[in-house]
């Protein structure tokens, strides 16, 4: 009988001790996978922080006095741009100067968006950029979802009138939003410059396929990047 008692007490021991082998297991895999995720989701981050022409704060100033600006004053002090282009402001289109317009018409004023300029990106012969457009904008105060971070629809708002100044600087006079998707990276702080750089990624027909980044004047943080699909009207194919 106690014989019996001792093989029973053994064999239970031996199920405890399997049981919390399985448990240290699974939470050694547990934490294995969390660390993985977690330095797959920071080396996205990362990735997405790159951005290939990089605005200064030189830049900035600029964009307020004049209404043109050399490429090569808008980069990083390590990298290089050719001479043969340059950013000029450009002219509202009639759309935008309808006094419904959401943006020119509602928004543009003290604590909305308070400044909003776009310049178009001049290339001279010979010289290629899939870049079009850069808008400079200046946040207000009044523009929050959560309190002191700009509401995320208003970023997209921005975004899509961002990329409609693009098909506007290919000479398309109409262009409808199809599709839009915009990746938040970080949130914007009230009161915030941000810079939106657009470009032409393909164009298939009547259909124009933009993608977008916006970051702080220094380019040393990205907010959001966006794409978006544009549709040519076909009676002005």
């Amino acid at each position: 009988k106690k014989f019996k008692t001792f093989t029973a007490f053994a064999m239970l021991q031996s199920k405890v001790l399997r049981a919390f082998t399985n448990i240290l297991v699974t939470a050694t895999a547990l934490s294995f996978t969390s660390v993985t995720a977690f330095v797959i989701y920071t080396k996205s981050a990362n990735k997405h922080s790159y951005s290939p022409s990089i605005i200064t704060n030189k830049w900035s100033k600029l964009l307020a006095s004049t209404s043109t600006v050399k490429c090569q004053d808008a980069i990083w002090e390590d990298q290089t741009e050719s001479d043969s282009c340059y950013y000029q402001k450009m002219e509202l289109p009639s759309r935008n100067k309808q006094k419904s317009h959401a943006i020119f018409g509602h928004l543009l004023k003290a604590d909305y968006i308070e400044k909003y300029e776009v310049y178009k990106r001049i290339n001279e012969v010979g010289m290629e950029s899939p870049e079009l457009i850069l808008v400079n904008v200046q946040l207000g105060s009044q523009l929050d979802g959560h309190e002191g971070v700009i509401h995320g629809g208003i970023l997209s708002l921005l975004f899509d009138d961002a990329m409609g100044f693009a098909f506007t600087a290919m000479g398309i006079k109409v262009a409808f939003t199809a599709n839009l998707n915009v990746d938040y990276r970080a949130p914007v702080l009230a009161n915030s410059k941000v810079v939106i750089r657009v470009r032409l990624s393909k164009q298939e027909g009547r259909k124009l396929f933009f993608s977008a980044q916006m970051t702080n004047p220094d380019s040393s943080l990205l907010y959001a990047e966006g794409t978006t699909l544009y549709i040519i009207p076909r009676e002005l194919e």
